[in-house]
């Protein structure tokens, strides 16, 4: 049997890689731009993996081969057409072992020629964990610190449409990070396995050394940034960005009410967890003043007594490599993307 290392996987061009594992385990995680086509179902693979548990190898082998019979036509076609689209197919299931391989066997006996992965998702996930083990040695971190509404999210997006390698981790995640922090994503939390890996595919990706991100905590939302990537991310270059009250509270405003009606009621549902932080009596206020649309109350009030408390001792732990004001993104922009044009002139 053919088989590729995961390595050689990831530098091929004009390729197709398909997993062949269930929808479910391919929603976890999978291989960057690999296509699904399971060979079980999520409920298949269930029944097989029940019978192996109570009735051996032998008999889930049995049943494996009869669910996936009749099948074999349907698959023959779809990666015959596959074929007449790319120089090259590679397969992988979890470890690269019978579910992979009887179907890479099938599909090159009937004259395709088909990889399997060696090890499987396996070997990626090693891949993936072992790149962001040794993330200081491939890359150095400049980070963007400030108070919440100095536009660094904006920041970011601005100079990644310059070119520069940008990793936007709170999109990644889905979540802003704070008590409000799905209120600006509207998709599905990602898994640790899916966070890990996207990191890994833009940082693999890029053809910088330098990676400008924004301040996080090790924790954004329901996943986590490992040991080396925090560390990374310590030892890295550190820019401060400061903006007026006014345009502090503009943002906030524009970032809570601009997706739809339901936006509210999640403010309300958010503000009420701030009780053991700001009291009851503020939180009724709050939640009072968000029911008639004040939300310039709110965004100033919520800057003064919960976001600037709240983040102060983590930015001001940090000594500056430089300091921009975003109340002129254009000239923020234009002073950060000097800054890491010089950085990377220095590797």
């Amino acid at each position: 049997m053919k088989e590729i290392s995961i390595e050689e996987v990831l530098e091929l061009q004009n390729s197709i890689i398909v997993d062949v594992r269930t929808p479910k385990e391919y929603e976890e995680d999978h291989i960057p731009d690999s296509i699904n086509i399971p060979i079980f179902d999520d409920d298949e693979r269930a029944i097989i993996g029940t019978l192996y548990k109570q009735k051996g190898k032998e008999v889930a082998v049995k049943t494996g081969i009869e669910i996936t019979s009749p099948k074999l036509q349907d698959f023959y076609n779809k990666y015959l057409t596959l074929s007449k689209q790319y120089n090259q197919i590679i397969l992988y299931c979890f470890r690269g072992g019978m579910r992979s391989g009887s179907l890479v066997n099938f599909l090159n006996e009937m004259g395709l020629n088909v990889l399997k992965i060696s090890g499987g998702y396996k070997s990626y996930r090693n891949y993936v964990l072992d790149y962001l083990e040794n993330l200081g040695m491939k890359h150095q971190f400049i980070v963007l610190h400030g108070h919440t509404g100095t536009g660094k999210t904006q920041l970011l997006e601005a100079l990644e449409e310059k070119g520069c390698c940008v990793l936007n981790l709170e999109a990644l995640a889905q979540n802003s990070g704070s008590v409000y922090g799905e209120i600006f994503y509207s998709g599905k939390a990602p898994t640790q396995k899916w966070f890990d890996s996207r990191i890994v595919k833009i940082l693999r990706e890029s053809k910088f050394k330098n990676v400008l991100m924004e301040s996080e905590s090790k924790k954004i939302g329901k996943v986590t940034l490992c040991k080396s990537f925090w560390d990374t991310m310590t030892d890295g270059k550190h820019i401060l960005v400061n903006s007026s009250a006014e345009n502090r509270v503009i943002r906030l405003v524009k970032d809570y009410t601009k997706y739809n009606t339901k936006d509210d009621e999640y403010l309300k549902k958010s503000t009420t967890r701030l009780k053991d932080t700001i009291g009851t009596k503020a939180v009724e206020d709050l939640i009072n003043k968000i029911e008639n649309k004040d939300y310039e109350y709110v965004a100033h009030f919520l800057i003064l007594n919960y976001y600037d408390k709240l983040y102060s001792y983590s930015i001001d732990k940090y000594e500056y490599d430089m300091s921009v004001s975003s109340d002129e993104i254009d000239l923020a922009v234009s002073k950060i993307l000097e800054y890491y044009d010089n950085a990377e002139k220095e590797i």
